[in-house]
């Protein structure tokens, strides 16, 4: 995920990929916040109350989703900067402009 880690850094949001990898990060982030605003803040009223775990058991899903979504498109977008790079190597021009859509070049 470096590639992906440094165009995000660089400020280049032009990949569809990098966008969802954002944004998911972005979401469990938000998630762990709250997750933590639940237990530090809230305290004893939440942690034992069924509502308060039944909320603290959502948060934890979504939260697990989120991590899984980023780390997935990460992957993703390594996996197609290598293979983009294997088709340039390999027979250059062909499908260059799915893949230049996909990482954003």
């Amino acid at each position: 995920m470096p590639g992906l880690v440094q165009k995000i850094v660089e400020g280049n949001f032009s990949s569809p990929l990098a966008l969802v990898f954002v944004l998911f990060t972005l979401l469990a982030f938000y998630f762990l916040f709250r997750l933590g605003w639940l237990f530090f803040v809230k305290g004893e009223e939440v942690t034992e109350s069924v509502e308060g775990k039944k909320q603290i058991r959502n948060l934890l899903r979504l939260l697990a989703v989120s991590v899984f979504i980023a780390f997935f498109t990460g992957f993703v977008f390594e996996f197609l900067r290598a293979g983009r790079d294997a088709a340039q190597a390999n027979a250059p021009g062909a499908a260059q402009g799915f893949f230049n859509w996909l990482l954003g070049k």
